[in-house]
């Protein structure tokens, strides 16, 4: 059973057990909607994919006292598609950010094909903040690194081997 943890906002995050949250964008179409998850380690957090960034998901886990700034955390962007890397962004300061090696220079160099052609106007059900525009979105360059497979990442009490399917 999951444990709501934030009123209705553009995020909306849930307990899965001691260590694993969900967060989604629920006002946003589903059928583009990524799950974006937070697994908290002993020695630093892992977030999995990281939304449009319409609204900063960093800040949205840091009030939830879900995110310490005093505390590592990775962000791994499966792919570049917007709905998993927009909200790479928010994070690129205080973070490492890694995507697949062949997505690394669109996530860099802010590949806009998927931006372009599949976020429209009707996807939003809530205007995630006063004067947004569908027309003027878009994933910006970001600062990452390419990681390839075969990649451990260990977060203290469990790691993940990245591996390319």
């Amino acid at each position: 059973m999951t444990e709501p943890l934030s009123h209705p906002s553009w995020f909306t995050t849930k307990k899965i057990n001691s260590y694993l949250y969900l967060t989604t964008e629920d006002h946003f179409f589903q059928g583009n909607r990524s799950n974006i998850w937070l697994l908290r380690g002993t020695a630093r957090d892992l977030i999995i994919d990281c939304g449009l960034g319409v609204c900063n998901l960093k800040k949205h886990l840091e009030n939830l006292h879900l995110l310490d700034q005093d505390r590592e955390c990775i962000v791994l962007c499966t792919h570049t598609h917007f709905d998993h890397c927009g909200g790479a962004q928010h994070f690129e300061n205080e973070s490492k950010i890694w995507i697949h090696q062949d997505d690394y220079n669109g996530l860099r160099n802010g590949r806009q094909v998927e931006t372009l052609n599949y976020v429209q106007s009707t996807y939003f059900f809530q205007q995630p903040y006063q004067g947004f525009s569908s027309r003027q979105y878009r994933v910006p360059a970001t600062k990452c690194d390419p990681i390839m497979d075969g990649h451990r990442i260990d977060l203290g009490q469990i790691s993940f081997l990245f591996t390319v399917i």
